[in-house]
């Protein structure tokens, strides 16, 4: 298991490495290939809040070197993906979300340890 503070230097040999493209799980190595490279693209598979963690401007137009996917889509697409879930289980009456309420972007979304009305979709 990699520790958090390995990551600088991990992030560091795929920069000397010469790497076409980084590929990071979450936000602790996305800051990491960040803060270590601003040249080669980085796809971020999952970020809980891609713009307060400073790795993008703003998700439609990201702009500098980071790219991906976040948890916090907003809920029009929490109600999409509830809509999916619907449709894949008819008789689905609720859906609890389960997150850390520390994840700052999955708490604005979904509120912390409140009930909240997803859209209809």
């Amino acid at each position: 298991m990699v520790s958090s503070d390995q990551l600088p230097g991990l992030a560091a040999d795929l920069v000397r490495s010469r790497v076409d493209l980084i590929v990071t799980g979450l936000d602790p190595e996305t800051r990491a290939a960040r803060r270590a490279t601003d040249s080669i693209p980085i796809v971020v598979l999952a970020s809980t809040d891609p713009v307060g963690n400073g790795f993008c401007r703003e998700p439609q137009r990201p702009g500098g070197n980071v790219t991906g996917l976040t948890y916090d889509a907003g809920l029009q697409v929490a109600g999409k993906r509830i809509e999916i879930l619907k449709e894949a289980i008819p008789k689905l009456k609720s859906v609890g979300f389960f997150f850390n309420p520390n994840s700052l972007g999955l708490a604005r979304t979904c509120g912390s340890g409140r009930r909240r009305r997803l859209p209809s979709a």
